[in-house]
C-alpha cells in the first residue's frame, strides 16, 4: 500500500481524535519524527519476547508502519495548503494596500469638493472609517453609492468622477479576495488540526512502546539508546554547551 492508502485506512481513527487531546510537534521537525518512528520500529523487534510478556500489545507497534505513512501524506497535504495560503495571503496584502489608497485619495479628493460643507463633510468621514477588511471594503462601496448621488456636484467642482467607478470595482475585487482567504485559511488551519491528530495517533504507539521499553530494559543502556530521541540528545547537549559557553562569558566580563 502507499501513503494515501494508509491514510485512507486510518482517516476515521485519525478524525475521531478529539480536538483536546491533540499534541502538537512542539520543537522537533514532522520529517525527523517520523525518521525516528520508523528507526524505532526496527530497533525494539528484538526485544519484542520481553516487551510482550511485560504486556505490551504487539499489535500497537505493528500499526507504528501505518501511522506513519498516515502522517506523512497529512503532512504533505498540509504542506500543499499552506503554501498556497502564503501566496494568497501575499496578493490580499498587497491588493489591501492598493485598496487603502485608492480610499484615501477619494476620501481626499471629496473632501476638497465639499470643503466648507460640514454636514457633508461628516458624511465622508463616516464613509472612510475603519482598516479592517469588512470595514474596507463596505466604505469603499458606500463611497461610489455617495458618489453617485451627488455626480453631478463633484463633476462641477472639477472632481474626478471615474473614482465613483474604481472605488466600487475595487470594492468588489477585494470583497471577493477577502472571501477566497478566509476560505483558504479556514482549510489550511483544518489541514493543520489533521496533520496534528495524525502526529498525536503515531505518539500514542511510540509513547506506549518507549514506556514500556523504559521498564523492561533498566540498566540495560546498549538497548534503551535505541529508543531515545537522537534529534532530543543533540538539541540537549547544543544547549547545554550554549549554556557553558554564555556562563564562561559571563565570568571572564566579572574577571575584567
Amino acid at each position: 500500500m502507499n501513503q494515501i492508502d494508509y491514510l485512507s485506512q486510518k482517516i476515521e481513527v485519525i478524525k475521531a481524535i478529539p480536538d483536546d487531546k491533540i499534541i502538537s510537534p512542539g520543537s522537533i521537525p514532522i520529517k525527523v519524527y517520523i525518521q525516528e518512528a520508523e528507526f524505532l520500529y526496527k530497533w525494539c523487534q528484538p526485544d519484542k519476547d520481553k516487551l510482550i510478556a511485560n504486556r505490551l500489545d504487539w499489535s500497537l507497534v505493528e500499526d507504528i508502519h501505518a501511522r506513519v505513512k498516515a502522517l506523512k501524506e497529512l503532512q504533505s497535504l498540509w504542506a500543499v495548503s499552506d503554501s498556497g495560503d502564503a501566496e494568497i495571503e501575499k496578493k490580499w496584502e498587497a491588493k489591501k494596500s492598493e485598496a487603502l489608497k485608492l480610499r484615501k485619495h477619494i476620501v481626499r479628493s471629496m473632501k476638497f469638493a465639499f470643503n466648507g460643507n460640514e454636514p457633508m463633510i461628516a458624511k465622508i468621514k463616516k464613509h472612510s472609517k475603519g482598516s479592517g477588511a469588512i470595514a474596507l471594503i463596505q466604505s469603499l462601496n458606500d463611497l461610489s453609492a455617495f458618489g453617485r448621488e451627488y455626480k453631478d456636484f463633484l463633476a462641477a467642482a472639477y472632481f474626478d468622477i471615474s473614482l465613483i467607478d474604481s472605488a466600487s470595482e475595487m470594492s468588489d475585487i477585494i470583497g471577493d479576495l477577502h472571501s477566497s482567504v478566509k476560505a483558504k485559511r479556514a482549510y489550511c488551519s483544518e489541514s493543520r488540526k489533521l496533520r496534528d491528530k495524525g502526529f498525536t495517533h503515531l505518539k500514542e504507539a511510540v509513547d506506549e512502546l518507549k514506556r514500556h521499553a523504559d521498564y523492561v530494559l533498566v540498566g540495560r543502556q546498549d538497548r534503551l539508546k535505541g529508543y531515545a530521541s537522537e534529534y532530543n540528545r543533540k538539541r540537549y547537549f547544543k544547549m547545554k554547551q550554549k549554556n557553558e559557553a554564555d556562563e564562561d562569558n559571563r565570568d571572564s566580563l566579572k574577571e575584567d
